[in-house]
C-alpha cells in the first residue's frame, strides 16, 4: 500500500472532505502534531543521554495531547483539535521558555506558533487567529522578561547549549516551512482551481450565448428596487437597436413599449407572478424602433430576498411575429370557411327552391297552355311563361354575379363614373317598373377613379335594381344618384322615395338571400353580392331608411382599393 496514503489516513482518517481548505488543514495539523510527538521523543532521548529528567512529564503531556488532536482530526473536528493543539502548544513553550536561562532558541517557537495560528484557522476564522496569535506574543514577553523558573534549565554548560540551540532552530525552521509550503500549496491549488472555474465560466458563458443566439432570444434583467432594466445585445436586436443604444433603461420606459391594448394584461399577469412566486410565461406585443409592433414570446422568473422583497426577475423574449400572423391568417381563414360553408348551406337550399319554383311554375303554365283553346288565354300563358323565364334568368345572373366575384382577381384601372352609370341603365332599361321612375344623375362629367370597373357595374346596378323594385306605386316615383370624392374616398349614393325599409331589418338587407318585405322580389342575392363586392374593393356600403318615405343606399370606396 502507498505509504503516502496511509500516512493520509493516519492523520486525517479515510472520511471524505468536501473543502479542499480544510483538507489541506487537516494534514497540516496532524504532521505539526507528529513534529511535536517527533520533538518530544528526540528531547527525552537528548535529555535522557544528558540524565535530565525534569522535563520528562512535559514531554508525555506534548505527546499524549498531540495524539488527542490527531483523533479529533480523524473525527474531522478540525475546530476543537485546532484549539486543542495552538493552547497545549503554546503553553508547553512558555513552561520551557522560562526556564530558559542560557537562551537556547525555544522562544523561536512562539513564531512557529503564531504561524501555526494563522495557517490552521485560516480567513474564515481570522478572529481566533489573531486571538491565538496574540496569545503568543504575551506569552513570549512574560516568559522571557520573566524572573521566575517553572522547571529546571536543561542546559548548563556551552557544548550543551550549542546543541539545544541547534535543535530548537531546526526544528523552528522545519515548522516554519512545513507551514509556508503548505500555504503555498494551498494558493497553488486555490489558483489552479480559480482558473479552472474561469475557463468553465467562460465556456459555459460562451455556449449560453450559443444557445441564445441560435434560438435567437432577447434577455433582460429587471431589478425591481432600482427600477433599471438590463438588456443584451440580442434584445436590442430583435427590437431594431444598435449595441450602444438603450444604456440606461427604467421600467418606465419598457412600460411604454407594451401595445397599449397588452399593457394591462401584463400588468395582471407580473402581479400574480410576484404573488405566486410562480414562473411566467406569455405573448406580448413590444413596439419596435421602427414604430411598428412586433410579436414576442415572454418569459421569466423572479429571486426574492429574505424579506420576501424580489431581487431581480431575469427573463427573454423570442420573435413570433410570423407564427402569430400565421395564426391569424389561420383563425381568417376559418372564419371564412365557415362562412362560406354556411352560405353553402343556405345557397343550396335556395338556389334549388328559387330555381326549382319558375321551373315548375313554367311546366304547369306549359301544360295548361297544351290543354287550352282559348287563344286569349294561351296568349295570356306565354305572358306568364315569359315572366317566370325572366325570374329564372336573373336568379342565374345573381348566381354569376355571386361566382365571378368569388373567384375572379381585381382588375385595376382608370374609370369614368359618368358613363359607367348610363351604361348600367342602359342595360336595365328593360327592367319592369323602369319605365315610371324618374331617374336623377348629378355626376361631374369628369369624374374619374382608379377601380375594378366590373365590380363597380355590378354593385351600382344591384343598387339601382333595388330602388326599382321597392319603389311606391302610389308616388311619382325618383332616384337620384350622386357621386364625388372626399377625404381619400370615392363616394356614391343612390337615392329613392320607395316604401322604405324597417329599422328591424336594415342591419340584415345586405345578407345573403334575406329579404325584407314580404312581398319581396327576386332573390335576395343582390345587395349581398354588392356587399362582397364593395369589401373586395377595400369599401363599404351603408343604408339609411325609413318606412313610407324612401332610402338612401351609400357606397365608400378607397381611390386607391387594396385587394383583399
Amino acid at each position: 500500500m502507498n505509504f503516502r496514503k496511509i500516512l493520509r489516513d493516519f492523520l486525517v482518517g479515510r472520511g471524505h472532505i468536501e473543502s479542499r481548505l480544510e483538507y489541506k488543514g487537516a494534514i497540516l495539523r496532524g504532521n505539526m502534531a507528529m513534529i511535536s510527538i517527533a520533538v518530544a521523543i528526540t528531547y527525552v532521548l537528548i535529555d535522557f543521554s544528558n540524565k535530565i529528567t525534569s522535563g520528562f512529564p512535559y514531554y508525555l503531556g506534548v505527546i499524549v495531547l498531540s495524539f488527542i488532536t490527531i483523533a479529533l482530526n480523524r473525527r474531522h473536528q478540525f475546530h476543537y483539535a485546532n484549539i486543542l493543539f495552538l493552547v497545549t502548544i503554546n503553553f508547553l513553550i512558555f513552561i520551557f521558555a522560562s526556564s530558559d536561562v542560557y537562551r537556547t532558541g525555544i522562544y523561536t517557537f512562539f513564531i512557529c506558533i503564531s504561524l501555526s495560528a494563522l495557517a490552521l484557522m485560516g480567513f474564515r476564522k481570522i478572529k481566533y487567529a489573531v486571538l491565538f496569535s496574540a496569545l503568543s506574543l504575551v506569552l513570549f514577553l512574560v516568559s522571557y522578561w520573566g524572573k521566575f523558573n517553572l522547571m529546571t534549565p536543561m542546559a548548563n554548560d556551552e557544548q550543551a547549549i550549542s546543541v539545544y540551540f541547534t535543535i530548537n532552530f531546526l526544528i523552528a525552521m522545519t515548522t516554519c516551512v512545513l507551514i509556508v509550503s503548505s500555504l503555498i500549496n494551498i494558493n497553488h491549488h486555490s489558483e489552479a482551481e480559480l482558473v479552472k472555474a474561469t475557463i468553465e465560466l467562460k465556456k459555459s458563458r460562451e455556449r449560453n450565448e450559443m444557445v441564445l443566439e441560435t434560438v435567437n432570444a432577447g434577455i433582460y434583467e429587471w431589478y425591481p428596487l432600482e427600477q433599471s432594466v438590463f438588456v443584451n445585445a440580442t434584445w436590442k436586436k430583435l427590437l431594431g437597436y444598435e449595441e450602444n443604444e438603450l444604456k440606461d433603461l427604467r421600467v418606465e420606459l419598457c412600460y411604454g413599449m407594451l401595445h397599449p391594448d397588452d399593457l394591462a394584461r401584463i400588468s395582471g399577469i407580473i402581479a400574480r407572478h410576484l404573488e405566486t412566486r410562480m414562473p411566467y410565461i406569455n405573448e406580448i406585443r413590444i413596439q419596435k424602433k421602427s414604430g411598428e409592433y412586433h410579436w414576442f414570446l415572454n418569459s421569466g422568473n423572479t429571486k426574492f430576498n429574505d424579506q420576501s422583497q424580489p431581487l431581480v426577475t431575469i427573463g427573454s423574449i423570442i420573435d413570433i411575429n410570423d407564427r402569430k400572423l400565421a395564426e391569424e391568417k389561420i383563425l381568417l381563414q376559418n372564419s371564412l370557411l365557415v362562412k362560406a360553408n354556411r352560405e353553402l348551406d343556405q345557397f343550396v337550399y335556395s338556389v334549388s327552391h328559387d330555381l326549382r319554383a319558375p321551373l315548375s311554375s313554367i311546366l304547369g303554365l306549359t301544360h295548361v297552355y297544351e290543354i287550352s283553346d282559348d287563344p286569349s288565354e294561351k296568349t295570356s300563358i306565354v305572358k306568364l311563361i315569359g315572366d317566370r323565364a325572366n325570374t329564372l334568368d336573373n336568379f342565374i345572373r345573381d348566381i354569376l354575379d355571386y361566382s365571378r366575384n368569388a373567384r375572379t382577381d381585381l382588375k385595376i384601372r382608370n374609370v369614368k363614373i359618368l358613363p359607367l352609370i348610363e351604361e348600367v341603365l342602359s342595360g336595365l332599361q328593360h327592367m319592369a317598373g323602369l319605365d315610371r321612375v324618374k331617374v336623377e344623375i348629378n355626376i361631374p362629367n369628369d369624374l374619374e377613379v382608379i377601380t375594378d370597373r366590373e365590380r363597380i357595374c355590378v354593385i351600382v346596378a344591384n343598387m339601382i335594381t333595388n330602388s326599382v323594385k321597392y319603389s311606391d306605386k302610389e308616388k311619382s316615383s325618383f332616384i337620384s344618384i350622386c357621386s364625388s370624392i372626399e377625404n381619400g374616398r370615392w363616394l356614391l349614393s343612390v337615392e329613392d322615395n320607395g316604401v322604405g325599409i324597417e329599422t328591424a331589418h336594415q342591419h340584415r338587407i345586405f345578407e345573403m338571400f334575406y329579404q325584407a318585405h314580404e312581398h319581396a322580389q327576386g332573390s335576395g342575392l343582390g345587395l349581398y353580392i354588392a356587399t362582397e363586392a364593395v369589401q373586395r374593393l377595400g369599401g363599404s356600403i351603408s343604408v339609411q331608411s325609413e318606412v313610407g318615405k324612401g332610402s338612401i343606399f351609400e357606397l365608400a370606396v378607397p381611390l386607391l382599393p387594396t385587394a383583399l
